[in-house]
């Protein structure tokens, strides 16, 4: 009796020992594909892929300067950097990388004629030849007291590169390669509110490339970079140039956003875009500086007591 229960019981152990084997074995067919497996690649076009131009636009604040939409943003897929605009409240406007190159950027008083200037991703070879050309334009603007917020990320679907030039003020190049690990190194920077390091990470892919760290000008701020280069790859910068502000990035924000047809696909590239927008607009040199005020007092303080001094005088006499 005993050795038949015996019997029965480890039956039922080897059956359920077997089940669960078959199970674990099963378990791959079940698992939910990765998104590089059913989604885009931001080095390379679906097939049947053609460039889409943009057609320019008249505004102010903002000056958005692009030839083709980045990796076929526009209808139906949202146009990033102008959806960032509008969902900032932010006017803004369009135009070609032909028209930059006669278009003012500052106006005969010195001051920039834009708050912010944003040069877009995924764009062909003439947009950065003519960048190119128009590279003292943009530095001459940036000095003026301008804000660059350059999004320099090529060799995606639009076939453009910068390789071996520069746009950007002060001649900063770059090296091209493509990667999905980032490091965050300032986390406490605005710039980085609501991202982490997981969530940049694996866009397939997170960047094209890294700014070369011999180019970058004194004073240069990393805040990220390829994961363990960190002193040699950085892929968000930040630097003065004259009165303005540099923020230039080798990352995939745009695509981010119209990423497989999916609005916001990856949600913390979309907020980093913004915060680099958003950062554009609250930062500038104060009209009336602290150096400016101190003269200011100086000069009313010194005309008070001469004028009190010579109404004593009068009264005297």
């Amino acid at each position: 009796m005993l050795k038949e229960i015996g019997e029965k019981i480890m039956k039922k152990i080897a059956l359920g020992i077997l089940g669960t084997l078959i199970v674990l074995m099963m378990l791959p067919m079940f698992r939910v594909p990765t998104v590089y497996a059913q989604g885009e690649q931001t080095d390379t076009p679906p097939a049947g892929y053609t460039p889409i131009p943009v057609t320019e636009i008249a505004g102010c604040d903002k000056l958005i300067v692009e030839d083709l939409y980045p990796w076929a943003a526009g209808p139906p897929r949202p146009d990033p950097d102008r959806l960032a605009c509008d969902e900032l409240g932010y006017a803004w406007g369009v135009i070609t990388s032909n028209t930059l190159l006669t278009q003012a950027l500052v106006g005969a008083d010195g001051r920039p004629l834009w708050k912010a200037v944003i040069l877009v991703s995924d764009q062909d070879q003439t947009y950065y030849n003519n960048l190119v050309a128009a590279a003292a334009k943009l530095a001459g603007y940036v000095s003026a007291g301008g804000v660059l917020v350059a999004h320099c990320c090529d060799w995606a679907w639009n076939g453009g590169n910068w390789d071996g030039m520069s746009f950007l003020p002060g001649g900063v190049t770059k090296t091209w390669e493509y990667g999905s690990l980032l490091t965050i190194l300032l986390p406490g920077d605005p710039i980085v509110a609501g991202v982490t390091d997981a969530g940049i990470d694996n866009w397939f892919h997170s960047y094209h490339g890294y700014f070369n760290p011999s180019s970058l000008p004194v004073g240069t701020t990393v805040i990220i970079a390829v994961t363990g280069f960190e002193l040699d790859k950085p892929v968000y910068i930040e630097y003065r140039w004259g009165n303005g502000l540099v923020k230039a990035n080798m990352m995939t924000l745009e695509h981010c956003r119209v990423f497989d047809g999916i609005e916001n696909q990856h949600p913390e590239g979309w907020t980093l875009l913004k915060n680099g927008i958003r950062q554009a607009q609250e930062w500038g040199i104060p009209e009336f500086g602290l150096p400016t005020f101190a003269v200011t007092s100086v000069l009313f303080a010194a005309m008070a007591v001469f004028l009190t001094r010579k109404r004593r005088l009068l009264i005297k006499a």
